[in-house]
């Protein structure tokens, strides 16, 4: 009997090491996306099945996240779908339980509260000073976000665990709003999930309770992506005047929304 559900992931550029899941449950079927010189043979890493990834002229980040906002498209023949980045694993057949409870409610798309932040102006402040985007980038949204009016501290996702019925039209409007969203704006995907939310009019709930993430909750293992920039005494002052006249405009631009 196929599979009604799927959890999936997709990993480029060595950015991650594929996780197998604790336990699994024969409604769901794993599915990981890497690029095509890694896919092995048999087309199977432990309990993941393995789809190449097409030549895309996109960068390593932006063919993983081309994935993650395209399961109309690549995951049609199932029902609903659950991504998972590369550093999440499932640990507890609560996962399991938690998406079938959300398939009963009717519910069409959930998604996991950012640990630390609900405000998508300081998110985007905190992703300029980590490096995880260009000022120009993040200018842009900050400035996009303000002209139309996104509210300061409306919540925040944290998009690492998404649970969506994907060939809903709804659902489908969204995804493909937040692709445009990625690749005109920042690539940082949680700094336009909230306004693509709204603007599609789906309604998204909490995978987990709201006081939890994917990086405390029982039901998932969470490891930090890659390796973090470690910086000596002249590298962080360095870093600071270059960053200070930008942080300043960014957080200008903050404060008068």
């Amino acid at each position: 009997m196929a599979a009604r559900y799927v959890i999936f992931t997709a990993i480029t550029g060595g950015f991650d090491e594929l996780m197998q899941p604790a336990v699994t449950d024969p409604e769901f079927d794993f599915v990981c996306f890497l690029p095509e010189a890694e896919v092995p043979s048999e087309g199977r890493i432990g309990e993941w099945t393995v789809r190449p990834i097409s030549d895309m002229p996109l960068s390593n980040r932006l063919k993983a996240k081309y994935i993650k906002m395209h399961p109309h498209f690549f995951l049609s023949d199932y029902e609903a779908s659950l991504w998972i980045d590369g550093n999440v694993r499932i640990e507890t057949a609560e996962v399991y339980d938690i998406f079938r409870d959300k398939i009963a409610r009717g519910i069409s798309f959930s998604g996991i509260n950012h640990p630390l932040r609900d405000d998508v102006y300081d998110e985007a402040l905190k992703v300029f000073d980590n490096e995880l985007d260009s000022f120009r980038a993040v200018r842009r949204t900050v400035q996009f976000l303000k002209g139309e009016r996104f509210p300061r501290h409306s919540g925040l996702y944290e998009t690492n665990v998404v649970f969506r019925q994907h060939n809903d039209p709804a659902v489908i409007r969204f995804d493909d709003l937040w692709w445009e969203c990625v690749t005109t704006y920042s690539s940082r995907d949680q700094l336009s999930h909230g306004w693509c939310l709204r603007k599609s009019g789906v309604r998204g709930d909490h995978f987990v309770p709201d006081d939890y993430s994917a990086r405390d909750y029982p039901a998932f293992g969470y490891v930090f992506h890659g390796k973090n920039k470690q910086r000596g005494w002249f590298g962080r002052k360095w870093h600071g005047l270059m960053v200070w006249l930008p942080t300043r405009i960014l957080r200008d631009m903050v404060r008068s929304i």
